[in-house]
């Protein structure tokens, strides 16, 4: 009984991690994650490892307490390895940007990153 009991929770683990595999995991941004900056970027940029479908990106920006979210405009459906928006940024504070995607083997993935802006 605790052989099988074993067996089973080993195949769980292994299942869990190699359906991480699967997915199209971030590669880069721009900017990085958790940036320290002194004037608002030009752009924000995702690289993918592999191609996936971004479906939503929600920008934050907090200040003083106060916050303010923007989900910014796709320029594409298409399944892609890079993406880049030029929002209009809102000065300085911390930013966090949210997003959501379509891996080309179906599953949704997820994730996020941040910067902060100081000037």
């Amino acid at each position: 009984m605790k052989t099988l009991l074993t067996t089973l929770i080993s195949s769980a683990i292994l299942l869990a991690t190699s359906s991480s595999w699967a997915h199209s995991p971030m590669e880069t941004t721009i900017p990085i994650d958790k940036a320290q900056l002194e004037t608002v970027p030009g752009r924000l940029q995702m690289n993918f490892k592999s191609p996936a479908r971004i479906l939503k990106v929600v920008m934050t920006h907090s200040l003083d307490g106060t916050s303010r979210e923007t989900r910014l405009d796709l320029p594409t459906r298409k399944a892609i390895k890079k993406i880049e928006f030029t929002p209009e940024f809102m000065g300085a504070g911390e930013y966090k940007i949210e997003w959501r995607a379509l891996g080309t083997d179906g599953h949704v993935i997820k994730g996020d990153f941040s910067f902060e802006v100081s000037g």
